[in-house]
């Protein structure tokens, strides 16, 4: 895969590691596809940095639907990868102007 960094496409797909084909950064391996990215572009009036936002919050709720496992003293924290996902887009968000309000919550 060659990425255009000419092109909005190719530059969320830097932003968000989305730049080896096949090795995508969906929970199966896979990757965005075009159509996807520019959903996403359009979704967020262009904007490349907002765009990676909304791929990493896309990201975040993929991960979220698979579970954390363990298997031979191996554990897969799930969870854990689609917090990192959220943090990521909130990173993008404000990188592009957006205010951030933190809420802290009791149980964490």
């Amino acid at each position: 895969m060659t990425i255009d960094m000419d092109s909005p496409t190719g530059q969320v797909r830097l932003l968000i590691g989305d730049a080896v084909e096949n090795i995508g950064v969906k929970p199966d391996g896979s990757n965005f596809t075009d159509a996807e990215i520019a959903y996403f572009l359009e979704r967020e009036g262009g904007s490349v940095l907002r765009a990676a936002a909304l791929a990493c919050e896309t990201l975040a709720a993929l991960w979220n639907t698979y579970p954390d496992f363990e298997a031979d003293g191996l554990r897969i924290n799930r969870s854990t990868i689609a917090k990192g996902w959220q943090q990521s887009a909130l990173r993008f968000r404000v990188k592009a102007g957006a205010r951030v309000v933190q809420v802290v919550r009791d149980d964490e």
